[in-house]
């Protein structure tokens, strides 16, 4: 009988005190989802908190569920903000234990190695990091710390880097010939398809294909955040799905007064991680609620996936808060929501 994994997906949580108007009760929700449906893993996209060393109250109770379950999650391109360096932030992407890190011992080291993957039954969790840009002196770099991007004199943003393209194509078809099944986490997109693409992803699209040449199925899933919208398409036998943000439906650089004093949440102050006082705050003060327009509830999915090739996605349905929607934009994928769905791949 096939193996199936289910696990609970979010991505884009974007946590920082008084930037945007998502808060530990948005986690709680999703924690309680995932308990709901006896989840056995949580797998987190990106851009999960905006300032780690200032975010225990939402990082330890990620890690430290109480379900006990395994956490797999990827650097997005805010994760290095407030000064937070790698040492800081990589060691809090997982909770696994048996997690094989891309470095030459496959251990954790100083974290500036922050690619690895995770196997939960007969599926292996890959966890990509794309964050590596190519800069004049002629080499892949890291984004840095106290940034939300590559560096502005730097090409190819958003990409993997040769070292760990060459470490993705071992893992691939060390899976493919080991029968195991691929779960490929990224923060952006390799479909080629959606409105955010990875410069590197035809070229991960072909690892994927080859590892399937050996195994037909090797390959199941590829999921990204970033973006902040709501796709799915199979390409090449690939469920690729683009998950959507988790409150932060609508984002645009010129800002505008769409939130008034009226318009609250439910706001706990918190310092080093211990609760301090809870009241009412308006949404229109948070420094970044003039670009954001946010939904009513926190979206994430319960996912589904088994050995076979049958992919089931049980999104969240939901509404902009207070029924402030944003302005009518060209983009069908921007909306309060996480699709559903059921996928049939071929597999071997």
């Amino acid at each position: 009988m096939a193996e199936t994994l289910k696990f609970s997906l979010f991505a884009d949580f974007h946590y920082k005190k008084q930037m945007y108007a998502v808060t530990y009760s948005d986690l709680v929700e999703i924690l309680d989802r995932a308990e709901k449906e006896q989840v056995e893993a949580i797998f987190h996209a990106g851009d999960f908190s905006n300032d780690y060393n200032g975010s225990k109250e939402v990082i330890l109770p990620l890690l430290n569920n109480k379900m006990g379950v395994p956490v797999c999650g990827v650097y997005g391109n805010h994760e290095l903000e407030c000064g937070n360096t790698m040492n800081d932030v990589t060691k809090f992407l997982t909770n696994a234990e048996n997690a094989v890190w891309g470095t030459k011992d496959g251990k954790i080291g100083d974290g500036s190695i922050a690619y690895y993957y995770v196997d939960i039954k007969n599926f292996r969790i890959i966890c990509t990091d794309t964050n590596y840009s190519f800069n004049k002196e002629g080499f892949w770099e890291h984004n840095r710390t106290g940034s939300w991007g590559a560096p502005g004199e730097n090409i190819l943003g958003n990409s993997l880097g040769t070292e760990q393209l060459n470490w993705l194509e071992e893992v691939l078809i060390k899976s493919a010939k080991e029968g195991k099944r691929c779960i490929v986490i990224s923060h952006d997109s390799f479909s080629g398809k959606f409105r955010s693409t990875s410069p590197d992803a035809a070229r991960i699209r072909n690892l994927f294909a080859c590892a399937n040449s050996i195994k037909k199925g090797t390959v199941l899933m590829a999921i990204n955040g970033h973006i902040h919208t709501n796709n799915a398409e199979v390409i090449d036998n690939v469920l690729y799905l683009d998950m959507n943000t988790t409150r932060n439906s609508w984002w645009q650089l010129k800002g505008s007064e769409h939130y008034t004093d009226e318009h609250t949440y439910t706001y706990t102050e918190y310092e080093d991680g211990q609760e301090k006082e809870t009241y009412e705050r308006s949404l229109g003060l948070d420094k970044m609620s003039k670009n954001t327009w946010y939904t009513k509830d926190p979206l994430s999915a319960i996912v589904t996936v088994s050995e076979n090739g049958e992919i089931t996605v049980e999104g969240t349905e939901s509404s902009y808060v207070y029924g402030i929607e944003p302005p009518e934009t060209k983009w069908s994928d921007c909306e309060p929501k996480v699709l559903s769905g059921s996928w049939k791949l071929e597999a071997e």
